[in-house]
């Protein structure tokens, strides 16, 4: 559907008494949505649509907080975010509008997931941590006690898989929160600790933990495939392009598994820690390290195309959009890099340090910045 009919519906989201969000009418969703973190279950930071700079702010929207490391979602004209004091928020993604907003309580680090007229969301507390709120009616569907998250969710059919932080990975029934299987990986007889978001391809899911292992299970029955040690931690959430599988460690290597057996393909050390996943694109991948460098590789062999030193700690992942690699930083820019080069092209100032991956969608880039601002940005006229 094409964003010109998109853009005619209108939602009526609203706060009817204290604190309740409603959606009168249902999301009509569009190709060039981004409807969960890193754009796909595959977690590629890539989108098949192209936006090259000069990008021009549009609009900014004040969300009273700041936020974590994961970005928005946007599921036709709707984004969605939470922010860590508890509050999500709904704005319509062409002007900025605030569309509604609901304190939950604890912290939230991941943006919700909207999906048909439920709103699933993540919260980083132990009692009553995932729960299904219906925009419909304005209440709460089912709440689960699972344990801490502090990752980004995972929508695969009629199924939410949340990895927590120290209770396992574990699949929830969408409809009723009920608990379809759970999975613990345990490291010297104890419960190992994880903060990677998990990712998926075909029947098949992964996830890091912080021990150093990158973890595969069957999207089914949560049954373990495989387990490797690669590193000393894992932060960044792994990204699956086909049999492949890419991720980087604390201790500074990027490397490519096998999906089907774990296998090593190829590790490359690049010298700084990696907390975010990749982006990948057409035989290339582009990592960022906390030590301000970017790097494009080669996605057979690992090979360094080109790396370059930007300013300010990269903390959050690329977005690669046509030939342009878009790159938030805590020195408050936002860089535009030429893919094929690592050559920077253009940068925006903005009021804040971003701390969140770029989200692409219908024409319009949105970043997050700190300490509390959504910033929308369009195609400008070029010098």
């Amino acid at each position: 559907m094409k964003l010109s009919i998109v853009g005619k519906l209108v939602f009526l989201i609203g706060l009817l008494g204290c604190n309740k969000l409603i959606l009168r009418q249902p999301v009509v969703t569009d190709e060039n949505d981004w409807k969960m973190f890193a754009g796909s279950i595959q977690r590629l930071n890539f989108t098949g649509e192209e936006l090259a700079p000069p990008l021009v702010k549009v609009w900014e929207y004040d969300a009273s907080a700041g936020f974590g490391p994961f970005g928005v979602t946007i599921n036709g004209n709707i984004i969605c975010l939470g922010n860590l004091c508890g509050e999500v928020h709904l704005i319509d993604k062409i002007n900025g509008k605030g569309l509604g907003m609901k304190d939950f309580g604890p912290a939230i680090y991941a943006p919700p997931l909207l999906d048909a007229n439920l709103l699933f969301l993540a919260l980083s507390v132990e009692n009553g941590s995932l729960l299904a709120y219906d925009l419909s009616r304005g209440s709460i569907v089912w709440r689960k006690s699972i344990g801490r998250i502090e990752s980004a969710i995972l929508l695969l059919d009629n199924s939410i898989i949340v990895n927590t932080v120290d209770n396992g990975l574990i699949s929830i029934d969408k409809k009723d929160g009920s608990v379809i299987w759970k999975y613990q990986q345990f490291n010297n007889h104890r419960q190992s600790t994880s903060h990677s978001s998990p990712a998926a391809y075909g029947e098949t899911i992964v996830y890091g933990a912080d021990d150093g292992s990158i973890v595969a299970v069957n999207s089914h029955d949560g049954s373990p495939r495989w387990q490797k040690r690669v590193g000393s931690g894992l932060a960044a959430t792994p990204s699956i392009q086909e049999n492949n599988i890419f991720i980087g460690t604390l201790d500074g290597k990027v490397l490519s598994l096998e999906l089907s057996t774990g296998n090593i393909l190829w590790s490359t050390d690049v010298g700084g820690k990696i907390y975010s996943s990749a982006a990948v694109g057409e035989g290339k991948i582009f990592v960022v390290t906390a030590g301000s460098e970017v790097l494009c590789l080669k996605k057979g062999t690992g090979e360094i195309i080109w790396r370059f030193t930007l300013g300010g700690v990269l903390g959050s992942s690329p977005l690669l959009s046509g030939n342009i690699l878009y790159i938030g930083s805590f020195d408050k820019h936002l860089y535009a890099v030429e893919s094929n080069s690592g050559k920077v092209i253009w940068k925006y100032k903005a009021e804040g340090r971003i701390v969140s991956p770029p989200v692409l969608s219908n024409g319009l880039l949105y970043i997050l910045t700190e300490d509390r601002s959504l910033v929308a940005l369009r195609k400008g006229e070029s010098d």
